[in-house]
């Protein structure tokens, strides 16, 4: 597994890119479906920064939960089958094609 590691504000600007474009009414309404996941205080947060239009901490916000759930799961797994790479883009292509000079074999 290949866990890339980008500063947090790439990472909010990837998540505002990416959840912006649903709006605010469909944004809301998922972040109200992921409560109990979240927690009540985590929500009202993450509702509270978006109702103020407070984009950047609403993304903050979902961007802990998913760390802690991405964190979780790399502790179920062999340290060894982890791969850190580091980066300060989140840019898909440009880390596929990076992934593929490092880690593949053409034949």
């Amino acid at each position: 597994m290949v866990v890339l590691q980008v500063p947090e504000e790439k990472r909010v600007q990837e998540c505002l890119d990416e959840y912006l474009s649903l709006g605010a009414e469909k944004l809301s309404i998922a972040i109200v479906r992921l409560q109990r996941r979240l927690g009540g205080l985590e929500t009202k947060k993450a509702l509270d920064a978006l109702a103020q239009n407070n984009f950047q901490e609403c993304c903050r916000v979902l961007l802990r939960y998913y760390d802690k759930k991405y964190r979780y799961g790399m502790s179920q797994r062999d340290p060894k089958s982890l791969t850190m790479l580091s980066s300060d883009t989140v840019a898909g292509d440009k880390i596929i094609d990076w992934i593929q000079k490092i880690f593949c074999v053409y034949i």
